[in-house]
């Protein structure tokens, strides 16, 4: 290596030294030559190759991929090193990434190896993006290819976090699906830490770092919104909160029009889980996405927004006596629709406060008054976030509001008035800030 830094002979010359070994008949003879190679080439700068010379140094790497697999290791590690170098020439990279699709079965390798083959597709990309992009559909069935199959927890943590950028960066074509579904095999991930990894890798981890690659494009949203519906349906709470996730998730890239043509099925589903599970866990998650799916779908057409609204509101329309076992749900799924967004805001105070208001007027009942004053107070609030504070000014919806809170402060029944003056110190904060 100093030899080689002080310029008394070439790295080219060192290849022809070790040509006795190179072409032995025996592997381990060859593969004992290529590791005295690699480690003079991981010992000299980056910048210390010229492109000619990388370039000869790469076409006889890309030969030694179609040598004897006992050699494999070194040769791949030797690529890894080889494509760092900072006058590699990019068009060689080609020629490499062919070779190791046509003749290197990754899921054949040992875990390792195949984790240096993800490797080179990382720096590639990172490296050397337009020549990546050129290969076209080449290098996406190259890359579904190697990557089928794998199940090593190490090795998919590190395909996970780079498949985001190459989805991101490489167009798919007509193997969108097919690339959709080599990675939804994982969904839901199910995974227990073997021993011999150690806790460093958990089904979270994995679970965190999957759900950005099922939904990293829009052309995956015909196929991810279905994937998430599907496995909501499972029996397993941990699929129910992935499932869960990934429909929020998609929000950030899929389109509203996406999310429309779904919609039903989701909140039928999201209904569905709310009213019957007892995880309290699932049930949150449920209406957070019922909430940011509303505010997704609230960017499509206004018509149709209205029409999905209404669909809600009609199946809760008969939920909301406070002696009714469905009535906190109900509430709690009516409250979550209004904070999607303002539209949706507007609309379900609309329909349901004066619902509400006309059954605290009739009730008798001062506990179930008591109750549906503080469920009109949870409106008022929820409209803030979307109105400013005269939203009782006009809002015929609204007005009656304040005054309910005042004259329940007044009645003798203790739990109605504590409501009352309750609400009014509320309402009181609501208007402050």
């Amino acid at each position: 290596v100093l030899d080689i830094k002080n310029g008394h002979f070439t790295i080219l010359q060192l290849l022809e030294q070790l040509r006795e070994l190179l072409v032995n008949p025996l592997p381990l003879k060859r593969k004992q030559g290529l590791q005295i190679f690699m480690e003079v080439l991981q010992n000299v700068p980056y910048d210390f190759l010229n492109i000619q010379q990388l370039k000869m140094i790469s076409g006889f790497y890309t030969e030694k991929l179609n040598d004897h697999h006992q050699i494999l290791p070194v040769v791949l590690q030797g690529i890894l090193r080889l494509i760092k170098f900072k006058y590699f020439p990019e068009e060689a990279i080609h020629s490499i990434l062919n070779t190791i699709f046509l003749n290197v079965a990754c899921q054949q390798q040992q875990q390792s190896d195949r984790y240096v083959i993800y490797q080179i597709f990382q720096l590639s990309l990172e490296k050397y993006k337009e020549a990546l992009i050129s290969m076209k559909l080449d290098l996406v069935y190259g890359v579904i290819s190697s990557i089928d199959g794998e199940r090593d927890p190490r090795n998919l943590m590190f395909l996970f976090k780079w498949l985001k950028s190459f989805l991101t960066t490489i167009p798919l074509g007509h193997l969108t699906e097919e690339m959709f579904e080599v990675i939804a095999c994982y969904f839901p991930v199910d995974f227990k830490t073997p021993p011999s990894i150690g806790r460093d890798i958990t089904r979270e981890d994995l679970a965190n770092e999957l759900s950005p690659c099922l939904c990293a494009i829009p052309e995956f949203s015909e196929y991810c919104i279905p994937l998430a519906l599907e496995k909501l349906e499972s029996s397993l709470q941990i699929a129910k909160l992935d499932s869960l996730n990934l429909l929020r998730k998609g929000c950030n890239v899929f389109s509203s029009t996406s999310y429309l043509t779904y919609a039903t099925e989701i909140w039928s589903l999201l209904q569905k889980e709310v009213f019957s599970n007892v995880d309290d866990s699932v049930k949150r998650e449920c209406l957070n996405t019922l909430t940011t799916v509303i505010n997704k779908i609230s960017l499509s057409e206004k018509g149709h927004f209205i029409s999905f609204l209404n669909n809600i509101t009609t199946t809760l329309r008969g939920n909301l006596l406070p002696d009714s076992k469905l009535f906190q749900p109900s509430i709690s799924i009516l409250l979550h629709t209004a904070m999607g967004s303002q539209e949706s805001s507007v609309y379900i105070v609309k329909e349901i406060v004066p619902i509400l208001t006309n059954t605290y007027i009739i009730s008798h009942d001062p506990t179930q008054k008591a109750v549906l004053l503080r469920t009109l107070l949870q409106f008022v609030k929820t409209h803030l976030k979307y109105n400013s504070e005269k939203i009782f000014i006009n809002n015929d919806h609204l007005d009656t509001v304040p005054l309910l809170c005042l004259k329940a402060s007044t009645e003798i029944e203790s739990n109605l008035c504590s409501a009352g003056f309750e609400s009014l110190a509320d309402l009181a904060e609501m208007l402050s800030l």
